[in-house]
């Protein structure tokens, strides 16, 4: 048999860049097509210090907890569901500490158990930072839906692409709370969702604090609402506050968003240059000011904020916080989150 172990005098063993490109970035190698999602490198092993951090894969190789806890509407047991062999949530993730019964193989045998069909319910989004700040809901009407009895797995993404998803809602609001997340002058936030526009009032993805006029963080898909510096169908990113204008703040001239489309949010608010990209591209701006954030700390809402219709229908996969500026590194969080979830 030829050797084939080097390619013009280049052993195949040492090759870890194709023109510059490292291996983990190449999608499409002589026109064919890697896998879909097949690159799942844990972003803050790179992108360290975040604040917090939500997802449905591995984000922190040091990271030994569960993704989240799920509760089956068959019975009400909940257990923990943990990473599957690809480092990601599947039928095939390990339970643990189930609230009763088992021991259970894996997702499948805990949501499927007793042949009964059960629909699953996020009691828990773990926070994968190191900070503890678990994300949860005690109201069972409230929690978001993971598993489906006719569906299975929650999915978003491109055909061929889909990766588990958190199903929220609004008009019975589907949300999470987290305990106090400090931050200080500058606030960065990476997320992935796909919000769908009804037309109505504020589509809230997630806030922090109270979110009132002098006060409080909104990221929003898009606002059915006309007041201050904002028109119906903007999309906007509010900082200290929607009216506080010494401190950054950004509104866009239009959505950002395209309505059920699942899209990579990065945001940025600092005193030097704080933006808005969605999918790798900066939208234009209605508003846009620096500033530094005021040091505090305030609760998480995933989903809407203190006022309950301020939710959005749709999914999330991924949020990724961080209490400090992170522009600098943009393109290298996109394109980890990009390389996972394919999206653009």
């Amino acid at each position: 048999m030829p050797d084939i172990s080097k390619i013009n005098a280049l052993a195949i063993g040492s090759v870890s860049k194709v023109d510059g490109l490292a291996k983990a970035s190449i999608l499409d190698i002589d026109g064919v097509a890697v896998p879909a999602g097949s690159v799942n490198v844990p972003p803050l092993d790179t992108y360290t210090g975040a604040a917090a951090a939500f997802s449905v894969r591995l984000l922190r190789t040091a990271y030994s907890g569960d993704i989240m806890r799920v509760r089956r509407d068959s019975d009400n047991v909940e257990a923990d569901i943990g990473f599957d062999s690809n480092n990601e949530l599947s039928l095939t993730s390990p339970v643990s500490n189930p609230s009763s019964g088992g021991p259970f193989t894996d997702f499948a045998d805990f949501i499927g158990h007793g042949g009964t069909p059960a629909n699953g319910f996020v009691r828990y989004w773990y926070d994968q930072s190191g900070n503890a700040v678990d994300a949860g809901q005690a109201t069972s009407t409230s929690q978001p839906k993971i598993y489906d009895s006719s569906s299975g797995i929650i999915q978003e993404g491109a055909t061929g692409k889909e990766k588990p998803a958190l199903q929220l809602g609004r008009s019975t609001l589907k949300q999470l709370t987290t305990s106090a997340i400090s931050w200080s002058t500058s606030f960065t936030a990476a997320t992935v969702l796909q919000p769908t526009d009804d037309g109505d009032f504020y589509i809230k993805n997630w806030s922090i604090g109270n979110d009132a006029t002098n006060r409080g963080y909104a990221h929003t898909a898009w606002t059915g609402a006309t007041a201050f510096d904002w028109f119906n169908q903007d999309s906007a990113m509010f900082g200290d506050g929607y009216a506080a204008t010494s401190y950054p703040r950004i509104i866009t001239t239009a959505s950002a968003f395209i309505s059920g489309q699942q899209a990579l949010s990065f945001l940025s608010l600092n005193s030097t240059a704080s933006t808005l990209h969605v999918d790798g591209s900066e939208p234009t701006y209605r508003v846009q000011e620096t500033g530094n954030t005021s040091a505090d700390s305030d609760i998480l809402y995933i989903n809407g904020g203190t006022t309950a219709n301020q939710g959005m229908d749709g999914t999330m996969q991924e949020l990724i916080l961080w209490a400090s500026n992170q522009s600098g590194v943009r393109t290298g969080i996109e394109n980890n989150l990009n390389d996972y979830f394919q999206i653009y």
